[in-house]
């Protein structure tokens, strides 16, 4: 299953990054959102709580406990433009969601229900 979607924001707007798993109720979660496949954005465990922004994400980042979505601050092309990564791991699950932004706010979006997970 894949989405494509197109959005345009300017620079210094705010971007939201959508990371929707269909047809799950998502309860126990574990959320990973990586820049470029290698830089940690941000993860999140529901069944703690706990939340880690990486250091030069915290003023770029805002996540809203128990949602999957980013938002992006102060946006532009020089630090912002590349491929993000969002991984949702449940005991059922494992799901991967890969959004290209480009030329700020402009992004192509795609994403995989890859299926039992062995976490």
């Amino acid at each position: 299953m894949c989405y494509f979607t197109g959005l345009k924001a300017k620079e210094c707007e705010n971007l939201v990054l959508p990371c929707i798993v269909p047809g799950t109720n998502l309860k126990d979660f574990t959320l990973i959102w990586l820049f470029n496949e290698s830089s940690t954005v941000l993860t999140f465990n529901s069944s703690t709580s706990d939340l880690k922004v990486d250091k030069q994400w915290q003023d770029h980042v805002n996540y809203k406990i128990y949602q999957t979505a980013i938002e992006l601050h102060y946006l532009n092309a020089d630090t912002f433009d590349g491929q993000y990564s969002c991984e949702v791991f449940t005991t059922e699950l494992r799901h991967l969601e890969q959004t290209t932004v480009s030329g700020i706010g402009k992004y192509r979006r795609s994403s995989v229900k890859i299926g039992r997970a062995h976490v």
